[in-house]
């Protein structure tokens, strides 16, 4: 963050931004080794200052707009860094107004909007371009146009659906190895709930029984002195 205050105003469809630092990449949620311009946040903090920060408003309109009804037709999020460690996030809508101040929700945003910051398709630094145009084996390239067009970010989703799918097996598999014995169980509690339901409406017939025959031998005796 080389400057104390620098504005750019983009235009509302593709723009082509270059320089020699990472702020978009940074308050978007990128770390700053993807920049390649620093190894930690504070390392992008303007020489001689303790704090930087950046501000990016997103376009929030159309059908498919982010949230409309809270965050209104743009959205603002801004980054803070600190020399001290301690950053983070201030999202915004359109009056200015914070509605998170957490990473979750940020990424829920670029999920919505694909953006991808770590995608050469969307932000490509210097090193990496340079290293496309004049070293890269075709094999290198083909990885490129798998992570640029999310090929490469689908098959490994794919990857993650299937693992949970096999995991879900297992355990089906193995529930079903133990289910003929909890249905045996659970016949086994549904008599034994049966017979103790029996002897409780023994034990209350038996109640009300001693009940009768001490009232009648009450009559009874009532009945000898008169």
């Amino acid at each position: 963050m080389c400057h104390d205050r620098l504005k750019i105003d983009f235009c509302p469809r593709i723009n082509f931004v270059v320089g020699h630092n990472g702020r978009i990449t940074v308050c978007l949620g990128g770390k700053a080794t993807i920049t390649q311009r620093a190894t930690s946040l504070k390392g992008l903090i303007k020489e001689g200052k303790n704090n930087g920060s950046v501000t990016i408003k997103i376009r929030n309109k159309g059908p498919d707009a982010y949230k409309p009804d809270i965050y209104g037709d743009r959205i603002i999020i801004e980054r803070r860094l600190s020399r001290d460690g301690v950053n983070g996030y201030k999202i915004k809508n359109n009056n200015g107004k914070i509605i998170a101040n957490n990473r979750k929700e940020l990424n829920h945003i670029l999920d919505h909007m694909c953006i991808q910051v770590d995608n050469p398709m969307n932000i490509l630094n210097q090193d990496l371009a340079r290293q496309f145009i004049s070293s890269s084996t075709p094999e290198e390239k083909y990885n490129f146009f798998l992570k640029g067009t999310q090929l490469s970010q689908l098959n490994e989703d794919l990857e993650l659906v299937r693992e949970k799918i096999d995991k879900i097996d297992r355990i089906i598999k193995l529930k079903s190895e133990v289910l003929p014995e909890m249905k045996k169980t659970i016949k086994s509690i549904k008599s034994e709930c049966k017979e103790m339901m029996a002897i409780q409406n023994l034990e209350k017939t038996s109640k009300e029984l001693k009940k009768k025959i001490a009232w009648a031998e009450i009559k009874e005796q009532e009945n000898v002195k008169y």
